[in-house]
């Protein structure tokens, strides 16, 4: 269903180590979406391009509208380098499902690979205390500057008392792989549900190494992403 355009103006561009924050102020109504989706981002305005598609990382209920994207293409690096505050944004949305906390399983395993973190962000924003599951979250990257928002997740974690968090970076030998998740993980790989949202040869890997490991098809739930 196409859902009817949402006017913001840009307020922040911040620029991250390796990923870029924009904050958007609603001109008039929020959108109400859930964790986990996302929104078309249409940027108006002279030498601006089509709608891009991007996770929400703000959780549901701030009075911003934030988007988390690492620079993968011409129009991502477009943002980064020119997009300046007051420039008015058009936003469509929310899409997606990736979001199943009232049918999931109590134990959980969250994967994330670079970028992919942006829904499990939001996730963990929304989250409140109090929570009775059982979530590990497994954050893949290539070395620990590229894992954004890491000080927030070890904070939250912390605080919320039901997230474990686990950290992989390969330039340290820790790969996204079924053998790295047995030995940060306290039960046997098919007893858990999977989220898992980042490069495709990633989740493909692991949608293989899961299947081997007798994690039935319909206890993971995926969204990968392409270059914008």
């Amino acid at each position: 269903m196409r859902r009817a355009a949402v006017r913001f103006t840009v307020e922040a561009v911040n620029a991250l180590e390796r990923a870029t924050e924009v904050v958007l102020k609603p001109v008039a109504d929020m959108i109400d979406f859930k964790p986990g989706q996302f929104a078309f981002v249409e940027v108006q305005g002279k030498g601006w391009s089509e709608p891009h598609p991007f996770t929400i990382s703000s959780a549901p209920g701030e009075d911003r509208l934030r988007f988390t994207m690492k620079v993968l293409g011409d129009w991502t690096r477009k943002v980064r380098e020119e997009l300046q505050p007051g420039r008015d944004v058009m936003v469509r949305g929310p899409y997606g499902r990736f979001d199943a906390a009232k049918t999931a399983g109590k134990k959980q395993i969250w994967l994330a690979g670079g970028i992919g973190l942006t829904p499990f962000a939001s996730k963990l924003r929304a989250m409140q205390p109090g929570d009775d599951r059982q979530i590990h979250l497994v954050y893949a990257a290539r070395e620990k500057q590229d894992a954004i928002f890491l000080d927030e997740l070890k904070a939250r974690a912390a605080e919320l008392g039901n997230i474990t968090l686990i950290p992989l970076f390969s330039e340290e030998g820790n790969f996204a792989r079924t053998d790295k998740m047995r030995e940060n993980l306290p039960d046997p790989l098919d007893t858990y549900e999977y989220f898992m949202c980042g490069p495709k040869p990633m989740i493909e890997g692991l949608m293989k190494g899961l299947k081997e490991e007798g994690v039935s098809r319909k206890n993971i739930h995926t969204e990968a992403f392409a270059l914008r």
